[in-house]
């Protein structure tokens, strides 16, 4: 029985491919509800009237993994919303995510997208 893929581009043009193994739950899925894109792509991210450089190690449909430069966590707690554009100049960036903190540790910042602005 061969595989069959599903994909997903999410409003920053990347396209995600979700084979049917992992959407339905087969034996290669992952205990994740969307599939996980690694990437290094920059970005830069808004919290607490300060902006923030970084880099998105991974994404999927419905979040992110970002780890930041020059950003110490301890005054973020899970919960807290920002924003995140997929690009280190919002000039170019034609899309904004508003997110959730979902989970703060040495791998970075884990953000749910909660939705998307153009």
């Amino acid at each position: 029985m061969g595989m069959f893929w599903s994909y997903r581009r999410l409003c920053c043009g990347l396209v995600i491919a979700i084979s049917d193994q992992e959407r339905v739950g087969g034996i290669m899925a992952e205990k994740r509800q969307y599939q996980r894109i690694k990437c290094a792509e920059k970005c830069l991210l808004f919290y607490a009237d300060s902006r923030y450089s970084g880099a998105i190690m991974n994404i999927s449909i419905s979040g992110v993994l970002v780890k930041l430069h020059d950003f110490t966590p301890a005054n973020v707690k899970a919960g807290d919303t920002c924003s995140l554009i997929l690009s280190n100049e919002p000039a170019t960036s034609f899309c904004r995510y508003k997110g959730r903190v979902t989970r703060i540790n040495s791998a970075g910042l884990g953000l749910e997208i909660l939705e998307h602005e153009f």
